[in-house]
């Protein structure tokens, strides 16, 4: 599906128009702004958007960049915002999506099934995959905007949270395709969580028993390996007695 408007920020950021590239804006700040506004859908003052990408400025010369900002948004997106002399807003409506936001939400909705004392079931281990799919990377990841503090600020919190939530959803999906005896899927989601955390040791002793179950013991003592490297390089500890045991 296209959307007149698709912002892109979990692995980096691309933003498009009627799938194309979105063009002409006053600068890599007008990219900031447009993907706090998506990811905060509500109304916010002027002036804690200027103080948001300008801290650094007198607030009459933040609001005046502000201005500029907004009127190179204003030109390609029209209506979709919604501009007063004393806020900016962004409106949900199903003409734009933010992936970051599509991805909470997924999350979201299972975790309240979880809490319904639901455990995973095919149908919700699938839909924590559709979710993941999402998670292509961090938020905003390898995407900088100098002299922001207080946005970069935000996105650092958010990318912490977003990256929590997947590292949380693939260790559900790895419990869950353990209990069903699905070694295959239950190796790609913990050679995912190592992606994202390469010292979580439990993970790697998770990693080496699965594939030594699926036939493959040469990987799972191999995996001790990558394990024993990681943790003496990074940390300057030995593996943990459970994984020299499992080693054995």
């Amino acid at each position: 599906m296209t959307f007149a408007l698709e912002i892109t920020t979990l692995g980096g950021l691309d933003i498009r128009q009627n799938g194309h590239p979105l063009s002409g804006l006053a600068s890599r700040k007008a990219e900031a702004l447009l993907v706090y506004l998506a990811a905060n859908p509500q109304a916010h003052s002027r002036e804690t958007l200027a103080d948001l990408l300008w801290d650094d400025r007198p607030p009459a010369q933040a609001l005046g960049n502000l201005r500029v900002l907004l009127n190179s948004l204003r030109k390609p997106l029209g209506e979709m915002l919604a501009i007063t002399r004393q806020s900016v807003c962004l409106p949900t409506c199903p003409d734009w999506q933010l992936d970051a936001l599509h991805f909470e939400a997924s999350i979201r909705t299972q975790q309240q099934r979880e809490r319904g004392g639901l455990t995973l079931t095919p149908i919700s281990a699938e839909a924590l995959e559709t979710a993941l799919r999402l998670y292509r990377g961090d938020f905003l990841s390898g995407v900088y905007f100098r002299e922001s503090s207080r946005f970069e600020e935000w996105a650092m919190l958010t990318r912490e949270r977003l990256r929590l939530q997947a590292m949380t959803a693939l260790e559900n999906l790895l419990d869950y395709y353990k209990r069903c005896g699905d070694y295959p899927a239950g190796i790609r989601a913990a050679q995912r969580l190592l992606e994202y955390d390469p010292l979580r040791e439990e993970t790697h002793r998770e990693l080496m028993t699965l594939l030594a179950r699926n036939g493959q013991p040469a990987l799972a003592l191999r995996q001790y390996e990558i394990c024993r490297e990681f943790l003496e390089k990074e940390m300057g500890v030995a593996p943990a007695p459970e994984t020299e045991s499992l080693y054995r």
